[in-house]
């Protein structure tokens, strides 16, 4: 061996140690937070967590997601598959949340090092975003438990691809294999795709311009990665469906976002329903005879909409909520908290009465239950009782298919796709001739664009960024209903390797997590504000630097902070249109939890760059 082999290897620099350490002990004080929150399972939520658990049981004893039914390919299986894995190392629910959400900060880190400015402001934007409280506001075994997460992830990948080729790196493939890999585990814990593609657009519009550039090598270099990041998306999916295909006869992720599905319920939102304005009602009631008429296949699932299986699913109605704010004082607390305006227990079979004259004669009570309720015509139809015999569209997918399987057209996963199949082939060729009063063909669950929804949504928008920013409904306190069967529940427990909170509990505030809460709700919509001020301004400001080594820096840091707030954004506009167009989503703090990091990770990288507008700081860290 020569002399240089015997040389000490060069200390890490003291900055980098210290920001270790800090970074270190700031992921053990999450995980022991992560740890005190109780995690929360319904055994009685047959369509999320004893879905999610019925499945995770079913593969963790190798039969796939189990024995077919109307709901077994109806949610992605990604959150399944994490628990069915988590079981199978023995490592509790919560620590395993907590572990991932840390290997998605440090994975955006390393995504965003070429341009952090050292240790320093690795540590920032680790810190912010790991520390970030939507994560921590609603520990329940549903999607959000790791789907932020594994937004985070892709995000990642996006700008660890796109930054790179920014600054003239030469394209990773690993990067790229992290956008594919993140997006498809997203997708699979729940399917909803189209706000992230702005991420895999963002690397696009980073990498294209380059390849103009360069041509040659560089544009073989994209198109290989391009072909990593496509093959890494497509792959898991394909293979999900493939099982799917083996098990059940249909290579297909989900029935509930595929064909025929899609087609049908899409055939049947064509239709036009007379003397009806009702928002938030895909298919209005009187609509139903003529479709029936017109479509033997939904005259099956007409009899089941307006018998017991319909039932159910009706509302909501004035009727329906009075007798709850009677008898429960915590929905009458939940209420109140939602429409910011108290509400007293009205007397014994005066609730619907009490809510109405409320609606009629107190003007902030009005208020607050329109935009709860997503606009002025909705929560009117709430409080006449026009919605009380109507199935909403938060609700009406879930109520057809199990009007489908009461009709008998669910004993497999062929048999219910031939059934859908039959269903839009009547439908449309009733409006196609002329039969049925109809809209142009489509196909989707997405609701119809209309101008009172156009007009109802910047509202909503507005009132979904207040609270994504004022951590509204954010709490590690709950009082919990009946969540089933107490032998469920101890089965859970076990399968989880997890504490869970107990039925009809009301479960604590853990005060060093709302201690944290406290300071978000005071920090984050100044921050945001500000940070959304200087990154609109922060072009202007590349003048101050005379070489374009210092320009090219902050341009690429405006590009990493401008995808983080289109992604923000884009959620935001998501909800808000959920809200206004099928069921209060605004106000969900787990909806809005996936662009909290986003968010978090902005703000910390235009607080960088205002650094080093005033500060100019010398060099980059690649």
């Amino acid at each position: 061996m020569g002399s240089a082999a015997l040389k000490p290897s060069p200390r890490p620099p003291q900055g980098a140690i210290i920001a270790l350490a800090v970074a270190v002990m700031l992921a053990v004080l999450v995980v022991m937070a992560w740890a005190q929150v109780p995690i929360r399972f319904n055994a009685r939520a047959g369509w999320d967590e004893a879905l999610f658990m019925r499945q995770a049981q079913a593969l963790a004893e190798g039969r796939w997601l189990g024995a077919y039914d109307l709901a077994t390919l109806a949610k992605g299986s990604g959150l399944a598959l994490w628990l069915a894995a988590m079981h199978h190392l023995a490592v509790p629910v919560a620590l395993a949340a907590a572990c991932l959400q840390l290997c998605a900060c440090v994975t955006l880190v390393l995504a965003l090092r070429p341009v952090l400015p050292g240790p320093a402001g690795q540590l920032m934007v680790f810190a912010i975003v790991l520390l970030g409280p939507a994560t921590l506001g609603d520990l329940g075994l549903m999607r959000e438990l790791i789907y932020p997460a594994l937004v985070l992830i892709a995000v990642a990948g996006a700008l660890g691809l796109g930054l790179r080729s920014l600054v003239g790196e030469r394209l990773p493939a690993r990067w790229a294999a992290v956008l594919g890999l993140g997006t498809s585990a997203a997708w699979l814990v729940r399917e909803e795709g189209a706000w992230l593609l702005l991420a895999w657009l963002a690397t696009v519009a980073a990498v294209v311009p380059k390849v103009r550039e360069q041509g040659g090598r560089h544009a073989m270099r994209a198109l290989g990665v391009a072909a990593v990041a496509a093959a890494t998306a497509v792959a898991p999916l394909v293979l999900v469906a493939a099982l799917n295909r083996h098990y059940y006869g249909v290579f297909t992720v989900l029935e509930f976002t595929a064909r025929p599905f899609t087609a049908a319920y899409g055939a049947l939102l064509r239709v036009q329903a007379p003397r009806a304005d009702l928002p938030q009602v895909p298919l209005p009631r009187v609509a139903w005879p003529a479709i029936a008429a017109a479509s033997p296949a939904f005259a099956q699932l007409r009899r089941q909409l307006e018998g017991d299986v319909g039932r159910p699913w009706q509302g909501p109605s004035v009727e329906m909520l009075g007798p709850l704010i009677e008898r429960d004082a915590s929905i009458r607390a939940w209420l109140a908290e939602q429409l910011e305006v108290p509400i007293d227990a009205p007397a014994a079979g005066q609730g619907a009465i009490s809510l109405r004259q409320r609606y009629t004669h107190d003007a902030a009570f009005r208020a607050g239950l329109e935009r709860y309720m997503g606009g002025a015509r909705v929560a009117a139809n709430v409080m006449s009782g026009a919605m009380r015999e109507e199935i909403g569209a938060a609700w009406f997918p879930w109520a057809l298919r199990e009007a489908a399987a009461a009709a008998g057209h669910h004993a497999g996963a062929r048999q219910a796709r031939d059934f859908y199949a039959t269903l839009a082939r009547e439908v449309n060729d009733a409006c196609d001739r002329g039969a049925l009063a109809c809209d142009g063909a489509r196909i989707g669950l997405a609701p119809p664009v209309t101008v009172s929804l156009l007009a109802t949504w910047p509202a909503a928008f507005a009132q979904t960024g207040w609270a994504l920013l004022s951590l509204k409904n954010v709490s590690t306190k709950a009082e919990l209903g009946d969540l089933g069967d107490p032998k469920a529940l101890a089965a859970a427990s076990r399968f989880l390797h997890q504490r869970l909170a107990g039925p009809k509990a009301v479960t604590p505030a853990v005060t060093a997590v709302e201690a944290l809460f406290a300071a978000w709700r005071l920090a984050l919509a100044p921050l945001a504000f500000a940070a959304l001020l200087f990154w609109l301004l922060l072009p202007a400001w590349w003048r101050r630097y005379p070489d374009e080594a210092g320009r090219a820096a902050l341009r690429a840091i405006w590009f990493a902070a401008g995808v983080l707030l289109a992604l923000v954004l884009a959620r935001i506009g998501l909800i808000a249109w959920i809200h206004v167009s099928s069921w209060p989503a605004a106000l969900t703090a787990r909806y809005l939890s996936p662009a909290q990091p986003l968010l978090g990770a902005f703000v910390a990288l235009v607080v960088i760059a205002a650094w080093r507008t005033l500060a100019r700081p010398a060099g980059m860290h690649r």
